[in-house]
């Protein structure tokens, strides 16, 4: 999905009388599922052969038709979805199987990559830290938007290019602001294979190495002068909230996360066997040059390790705990969506809207924030660019229409 269609998706308009939210929470009390009959287990239904479990309301339950439609349409393995309204959580659904050999049912409450919508929980946490008056280690100097990231990395944690390679003078000038906004002018890197090459490695590049890579490159243009979608920016974010902080996962889990009432945030790991029990295989048609030491180099799936996944720090969240973070927060400015003194949602009479999503190898996640309707919804997948559909695999249009029929 294009930026240009998210932001036609919020400017649509919302129908007049939604639905009362005591009338959702009611269903929802007596029903664990009310969608069709359940399976005598009580868990997970069938439909149009595939497994669909969780919690619907009966006015919604149109977004099972759109999502199994999408799935059998394009052979999609996993998925999950998650709509809340006036931040509570009135559906969550697991659709299609965890595993490969299809065998179990995805749960609920199954975790999956964000891809580049990671992006998003980075950003406000940034923004956080600006706030929240953190200073630099040696320096102490005060960390804010326009601090120039490089020279702060330098002077506080010893960040340096490749031998021999002398910076390009402007990236002094990079302040977190450039890369908030994808003006920072960094280049992007081949997922590995330059680092090895540029610092002589004989072992998978961490994320010092890859800083010091990038500290190295040219820039593309000037910083702030034109906008330049940039994936290595954000990963030198996350770079810098790892080191600042102790821990990139740990302050999005205590202070992004936490605040909104969940911890459901994780790291996913390379190696399958590492991953969170909640979280399902990745379909990958693409294979890479093994960064894992035991597979000897061979060619694996990319979202196995056939790239440098773990040092990319790729987060990983439930559906329903996406939801939670866009009805407590607005994304871009890291201000709070609820009033302090009453606890209640009074700033979603602003009738805005946020509409952000990601897609790799392996998967796809979207999640749209209503704020002119008070709801937020969040689809994630574990398929994603090979699902060569050319963008025609794009559930969210239409669980987006099924909001706007009961007026949210």
């Amino acid at each position: 999905m294009t930026r240009r269609h998210f932001l036609s998706t919020l400017g649509r308009s919302v129908a007049v009388g939604a639905l009362a939210l005591p009338t959702v929470l009611e269903t929802l009390a007596t029903a664990q599922d009310a969608g069709p009959p359940r399976n005598a287990n009580g868990s997970t239904v069938m439909r149009d052969g595939i497994p669909v479990s969780g919690t619907m309301p009966p006015q919604l339950q149109a977004i099972d038709d759109v999502i199994v439609g999408q799935m059998r349409r394009y052979g999609i393995p996993a998925s999950v979805v998650a709509v809340s309204k006036d931040g509570v959580t009135v559906a969550r659904r697991g659709y299609g199987y965890m595993d490969k050999q299809a065998t179990k049912p995805t749960i609920p409450n199954a975790i999956m990559r964000l891809a580049s919508l990671d992006k998003t929980p980075t950003a406000t946490a940034i923004r956080l830290i600006c706030e929240q008056g953190w200073e630099l280690p040696r320096t102490n100097k005060p960390v804010t938007l326009e601090l120039p990231v490089f020279p702060a990395m330098a002077e506080s944690w010893g960040l340096e290019p490749p031998p021999g390679v002398t910076p390009d003078p402007r990236i002094s000038r990079v302040t977190l602001t450039h890369i908030l906004e994808h003006k920072s002018g960094l280049r992007g890197t081949d997922g590995g294979s330059e680092v090895v090459e540029a610092l002589n490695l004989d072992r998978v590049p961490t994320q010092w190495d890859d800083a010091r890579w990038i500290f190295g490159q040219q820039l593309e243009r000037d910083p702030g002068a034109e906008f330049g979608y940039s994936n290595t920016g954000y990963g030198i974010l996350k770079y810098f909230i790892e080191w600042l902080t102790g821990s990139y996962l740990g302050y999005l889990k205590s202070d992004v996360y936490g605040p909104a009432g969940t911890d459901e945030l994780t790291i996913s790991p390379a190696r399958p066997r590492d991953r969170d029990k909640r979280e399902p295989w990745y379909r990958s048609k693409v294979m890479g040059k093994s960064t894992l030491p035991e597979d000897n180099g061979e060619q694996v799936p990319l979202t196995d390790g056939g790239c440098n996944i773990d040092a990319m720090m790729l987060l990983a969240t439930s559906a329903e705990a996406m939801c939670k973070y866009l009805s407590h927060w607005y994304p871009s400015t890291a201000k709070l969506l609820n009033d302090p003194q009453t606890g209640r949602l009074a700033a979603w009479n602003d009738n805005g809207g946020y509409g952000g999503g990601g897609a790799m190898t392996g998967s796809m996640a979207v999640a749209i924030q209503r704020r002119h309707a008070g709801s937020a919804v969040a689809y994630l997948s574990n398929s994603g660019d090979e699902t060569g559909t050319g963008g025609k695999y794009d559930p969210m249009s239409g669980i987006t229409k099924v909001l706007e029929s009961v007026g949210w």
